[in-house]
């Protein structure tokens, strides 16, 4: 059976050859492949897989591109094998240290898995193992009865194309960017009944003495010249107001908190209370309203409940990261914006 899937991906590689295998797939499924994978594995991704790929005029999604910031990795996982063809996952150091987004993702694709293709969701190892005690049972099996990709294989792009070439052309893979349908920002579509309400603020930064800098002379001026309303300790707190009721107004005015930090280990008490308060809305009105931003990633250490729960379950942003901007961007709620040149004033006489 082995040599059989070789046979046929060499046919295809030489001749362009794809007579077998042919699938029709959902309406819904406009992204060719999704990549699942963690930090250490970024690199690969982007360069063995993520670029090569778009070349080829496929429609990609990868975590370190696509998922959005402050969406819970549940959210994320389950939006894009929603509207994809095939799932990828890679298993790498960091994947098999922390299953969490592993599980997410095998959970997701069991119903097409059983319903739809067995192929749905391939797999290829990036570590040095050969075995995975980590990995739950169904995972296993789910190995042993379809040989996962080899990634350091001739052929391991190849047969790649050979799958998703099975389906009919995805005309979306023309466009410029490669971008996903509509954008990335539809991975996990906002709730449109909050979009419509009138918040005083776009965003609320928080951050400590050692972000200032960075903030107020970098990120914060880059947003306000694309038009966003931002919310600052320093120049929007009311004087001789208790500062925690500042911090609650401030949260609740403002359609996202930004959260920058360059460590959880130093939170002082009025970071911690603008963390809770901010994943509290969160929760609360179903959409990311908090944004997390890792001046440099360290979060070992920390004992908060709140927190730990946050790094385990959501997606954050790294300013090192290469899409760190755009990412922040696509995470934001669209702002609402009335085009004056509609309104008539119609002036009557009593």
């Amino acid at each position: 059976m082995y040599f059989r899937e070789e046979i046929k991906v060499l046919l295809y590689v030489t001749f362009e050859l794809h007579p077998f295998d042919r699938r029709k797939c959902d309406l819904r499924e406009k992204i060719d492949l999704a990549i699942i994978h963690s930090k250490d594995s970024e690199e690969f991704v982007e360069e063995k897989l993520v670029l090569p790929l778009k070349q080829m005029q496929f429609v990609i999604c990868s975590v370190a591109h696509d998922f959005i910031a402050g969406n819970s990795l549940q959210e994320n996982v389950s939006s894009v094998v929603l509207q994809s063809k095939h799932v990828l996952l890679i298993l790498s150091d960091d994947m098999m240290s922390n299953t969490v987004l592993m599980d997410y993702t095998w959970a997701e694709c069991q119903n097409k898995i059983k319903v739809s293709r067995a192929n749905f969701l391939m797999v290829t190892n990036v570590t040095k193992m050969t075995e995975f005690p980590a990995l739950n049972k169904d995972i296993q099996k789910h190995l042993k009865l379809h040989n996962h990709l080899n990634c350091t294989s001739a052929l391991f792009l190849s047969k790649i194309k050979y799958i998703l070439r099975s389906y009919p052309k995805n005309t979306l893979g023309t466009s410029p960017d490669n971008l996903m349908v509509d954008g990335p920002s539809k991975l996990v579509s906002f709730n449109r009944e909050l979009i419509t309400n009138d918040s005083e603020h776009d965003l609320f930064f928080c951050y400590s003495s050692d972000e200032r800098d960075y903030c107020q002379n970098n990120l914060i001026p880059r947003l306000e010249r694309e038009s966003y309303r931002i919310c600052t300790p320093d120049s929007h707190f009311h004087p001789g107001v208790c500062i925690l009721t500042n911090i609650g107004l401030a949260v609740e005015s403002s359609s996202h908190t930004i959260f920058v930090t360059s460590s959880f280990n130093s939170f002082d008490d009025l970071q911690l209370f603008v963390f809770q308060r901010a994943i509290e809305k969160t929760r609360l009105q179903k959409y990311n309203h908090l944004i997390v931003v890792f001046m440099r990633m360290d979060a070992s250490g920390t004992e908060d409940r709140y927190v730990k729960d946050y790094l385990n379950s959501y997606a954050y942003l790294e300013v090192r990261d290469r899409y760190f901007f755009s990412r922040l961007k696509r995470a934001l709620r669209p702002q609402l914006n009335v085009d004056l040149s509609d309104i008539h004033i119609v002036s009557t006489q009593m």
